[in-house]
């Protein structure tokens, strides 16, 4: 049993390659609708009322509330098209780092969302290399305790 986020949790979409417009208005508004109030079943806003159930080892639940932050576009590859574990953490530690735009770190409610444009390929990474790696590689950055990838 692990940390929940029991604050407000606030998506980072980091949009990586080239996105149209209405493939990022439907993850947003996919995002948007896991704190939405008036939707009817079956919702995502319903499935997330269910998740909320889940507590952590302090009794704590999971927030209800979602909503998207500042986003980050690479449209340039910046860490190329095919992405290890290593270089998916490169390029959010570069979104979070970037001289100009930054998103804000985030480390209390933060989810950072890597989304990869189909002509991209990242290497397969298993559920439980993700929970007990990825979470302890960002410790350098600033007020940061861990990073949720994807």
């Amino acid at each position: 049993m692990g940390p929940v986020l029991t604050a407000n949790i606030t998506v980072y979409p980091i949009w990586y390659g080239i996105w149209k417009k209405s493939q990022k208005r439907i993850i947003r508004d996919f995002i948007s609708s896991f704190s939405a109030l008036d939707s009817k079943p079956p919702s995502v806003a319903g499935w997330w009322k269910t998740v909320r159930i889940y507590t952590d080892q302090t009794g704590a639940n999971i927030s209800r509330n979602v909503h998207i932050g500042e986003k980050k576009n690479d449209r340039l590859y910046s860490h190329g098209k095919s992405l290890t574990q290593l270089s998916v953490q490169s390029v959010i530690k570069s979104a979070v780092t970037a001289t100009t735009r930054s998103l804000p770190i985030n480390p209390k409610s933060g989810v950072y969302l890597l989304l990869t444009s189909d002509d991209v390929y990242v290497q397969n990474i298993s559920a439980e290399e993700n929970s007990n790696k990825l979470f302890q590689d960002f410790h350098e950055l600033p007020g940061c305790n861990h990073f949720l990838t994807y």
